[in-house]
């Protein structure tokens, strides 16, 4: 759970339910995000908000980059099973540092940053893919036909995602 301050100026966007959640339009993308309130204070005029995110999985690439991170590790352990080591450490590494990267990007407060993550997560889906596409034409290596789909509809919305950050 991350913990966070609000000041007033950005309180002036935000729609209270409640008294206990907050809805405010993510920057760059214009996504809502939801908060539960931890705590108002009062300052010297000045509002401040401690809360907590709540919902990262309701975005889509969230939601893939999730589903695929928890295929990883049943691949790179079916890997480990079978005595594929170095692979298998290659494959969870890359794999699930793609779903890092992508949570990172969520909660970044800046444009430069928010593309940067997500240009890693890229650079780690192609990581993924190469490693992956060696055990399909590799013998001795049996590769899930929906992990290499799943990847690749990761690897399209990311692509979609950082060409409409380079347009912006």
């Amino acid at each position: 759970m991350t913990r966070l301050l609000f000041n007033s100026d950005l309180i002036y966007n935000a729609n209270i339910y409640n008294g206990l959640y907050a809805r405010l339009k993510k920057p760059f993308t214009g996504q809502p995000i939801y908060f539960t309130i931890l705590s108002i204070v009062v300052t010297f005029g000045k509002i401040k908000i401690a809360y907590m995110q709540n919902g990262h999985s309701k975005t889509p690439i969230v939601q893939l980059s999730i589903e695929f991170s928890l295929m990883v590790i049943k691949y790179a352990e079916q890997l480990e099973a079978n005595n594929k080591h170095v692979i298998a450490n290659q494959v969870l590494k890359n794999g699930t540092a793609i779903g890092a990267y992508i949570m990172e990007a969520q909660s970044v407060d800046n444009h430069t940053l928010y593309y940067a993550k997500l240009h890693a997560a890229d650079r780690k889906a192609h990581n993924t893919w190469y490693w992956i596409y060696l055990c399909d034409q590799a013998a001795g290596y049996d590769v899930d036909k929906d992990l290499m789909k799943k990847l690749e509809q990761i690897m399209a919305s990311l692509h979609t995602l950082i060409l409409a950050e380079k347009k912006s």
